[in-house]
């Protein structure tokens, strides 16, 4: 008993409030179930069938007109930071002179696409929706309403996906995705944001300017677990199979005092995102993240690589994949494999319909399942005294049955 208190004390004193949290002793239990699991399990699931493609979603090159970089700038930072590939979302109406990228460049896959915004002055007060496969000069003048421009995405074989989620209103559309986190709604604070941000951000301005503080530092140190974004996703959850992705809306147009803040080769892993795909093409990509077969990786902290987040049943001969939407049937189980970072902490999070399910320290987290729902994993990286957002998983549907 003595033991299981301590472990306690250290769930307290995570920097998380939990939507409808279990209270302590759900947690405990999670723990000694994890801890039982976990001794009768072997090595983590491998899922063959598929290769882990890290990538960036929600990018903007020089065609938007707040992207002041060069478009070499571009694949030279998303060569260097080692993706596989990059979807481009660039602000309709596009600039009149650059170069849409399509293709490869270098190792990297480009793949077009646009923003589209309807409503406010800004993207965190409008709807705005990402078209992932769209390229600029296919849509057509004047913009579509956004029921028009998701159809169009799908006809074009491409996804819409909702941006900006905490401002987007248009929910009705055929959309397939949503933003889970967005680093612009991280850093730009509003309202009653400042007065806690303000001095921080004054503070690592500094730091950057005269303190040579570099981007990788200060950043990073910046993010918060998304919360809003979070609850959000899983109320659509109830009511809609539908991904959820992070992304850094990259433009590189960010200075302070003559130093650049948000560089690509920074902020195109803050966070990416790893998609479980047959083959490195456009189809096989965006095929996989439809299905909801990726997860979010803030590698800037450490690489996610590897991640998994699988079913077993004895009606499946292979692991199921995050993603997947399957039945309640005997025996089934949940496993979670997470790529330790060496000599730095983490914490597991198993989610059921948004709610805490069990927490664990370990690299390998088992699960019987009991119960139908929507489940999910979140992992925290402890970082000095802080505790940042690492990985956020798609869902695994368990149904009472599937139709």
């Amino acid at each position: 008993m003595m033991k299981q208190s301590r472990q306690d004390a250290g769930l307290k004193r995570l920097p998380m409030k939990w939507p409808h949290s279990p209270g302590i002793w759900g947690l405990m239990a999670g723990i000694w179930l994890g801890g039982a699991a976990l001794c009768a399990a072997g090595e983590p699931a491998h899922i063959g069938a598929f290769k882990d493609y890290k990538g960036s979603i929600h990018v903007h090159s020089a065609l938007s007109h707040d992207s002041p970089a060069s478009i070499s700038e571009l694949i030279s930072a998303a060569n260097q930071a080692g993706l596989d590939y990059v979807m481009l979302t660039d602000h309709i109406p596009v600039q009149s002179s650059g170069r849409i990228l399509d293709g490869f460049e270098g190792k990297t896959l480009f793949i077009a696409g646009c923003e589209l915004l309807k409503g406010g002055k800004s993207p965190q007060l409008s709807d705005s929706l990402l078209l992932v496969g769209v390229r600029p000069d296919e849509l057509p003048s004047p913009a579509p309403s956004l029921a028009q421009a998701a159809d169009l995405a799908h006809r074009s074989g491409g996804l819409a996906i909702a941006a900006h989620p905490l401002g987007f209103q248009n929910w009705e559309a055929e959309i397939d995705g949503m933003e889970i986190y967005d680093l612009a709604d991280d850093l730009l604070p509003s309202g009653l944001d400042w007065t806690w941000k303000g001095p921080d951000y004054a503070w690592r301005a500094l730091k950057l300017r005269f303190l040579n503080a570099s981007s990788e530092d200060v950043l990073p140190a910046l993010i918060r677990r998304p919360t809003a974004h979070l609850q959000l996703w899983d109320r659509q959850l109830r009511k809609r199979r539908i991904f959820g992705i992070g992304a850094p809306d990259a433009h590189q147009n960010m200075q302070i005092l003559g130093r650049q803040v948000d560089p690509y080769t920074v902020t195109l892993l803050l966070p990416a995102v790893h998609i479980l795909a047959q083959e490195l093409s456009r189809e096989a990509l965006i095929e996989a993240l439809s299905q909801g077969r990726a997860y979010t990786g803030f590698d800037l902290l450490a690489d996610s690589t590897g991640f998994e987040f699988t079913a077993f049943s004895a009606s499946h001969a292979r692991p199921i994949p995050q993603g997947s939407e399957i039945a309640m049937s005997p025996g089934l189980r949940l496993s979670v494999w997470v790529p330790a970072p060496q000599g730095d902490r983490f914490r597991v999070y198993l989610l059921r319909d948004g709610v805490v399910l069990q927490t664990s320290g370990k690299a390998l987290l088992a699960h019987p399942l009991e119960h139908p729902g929507i489940y999910r994993v979140e992992v925290m990286l402890q970082r000095g005294a802080d505790w940042k957002p690492w990985i956020y998983s798609n869902p695994i549907y368990v149904r009472s049955k599937v139709p």
